[in-house]
């Protein structure tokens, strides 16, 4: 009974989680090229600032450009900081474009929810809200398995750009 729109925006969430990589191996792959663990731990942190400052931000994106343009934007805009992750040297660059992943990504998933819950009937919100977080949680549950096998076969720099490159799909 969930309409065709609200299963592709499902899909859409599963897959961005499925290849969300960077809050995941974010110090992983910065102290592989040469960071130490605490400058890698900080640009965890700068993203994870961002990730909190997005899911607040979203809403307002939301209201003010609608969801759908809000993820598409959002989403286009991670898919390139992200992708910037794998081209940068300076700690400086890496930490902001730490942070607007992290923002331009919670942003999406706040403006994700509610297209989701504008998509079905109000008798039908619990069973999406359900939907909802078994999309969020199966992704995340596969991510780092699919992570390590990219980083093994071919490279942390490729595991950052199949999240980037999710991100803009």
């Amino acid at each position: 009974e969930t309409p065709l729109s609200a299963q592709v925006v499902l899909i859409g969430i599963f897959i961005n989680q499925l290849a969300g990589f960077v809050q995941i191996y974010l110090v992983l792959f910065l102290h592989k090229r040469g960071f130490t663990i605490e400058l890698a731990g900080f640009a965890l942190g700068c993203y994870s600032v961002g990730a909190i400052v997005g899911t607040f931000g979203g809403g307002v994106l939301s209201d003010w450009l609608g969801p759908r343009w809000t993820i598409v934007v959002s989403m286009g805009a991670t898919g390139l900081f992200t992708y910037s992750l794998t081209l940068f040297h300076s700690p400086n660059a890496i930490y902001v474009a730490a942070a607007m992943s992290g923002a331009l990504s919670r942003s999406s998933a706040t403006a994700s929810a509610a297209m989701l819950f504008e998509l079905v009937p109000r008798d039908r919100q619990v069973m999406m809200s359900a939907m909802l977080r078994s999309a969020l949680n199966g992704g995340l549950s596969v991510a780092p398995l699919l992570g390590v096998a990219l980083s093994e076969i071919f490279s942390w720099d490729v595991v950052f750009r199949a999240d980037a490159a999710t991100s803009i799909l």
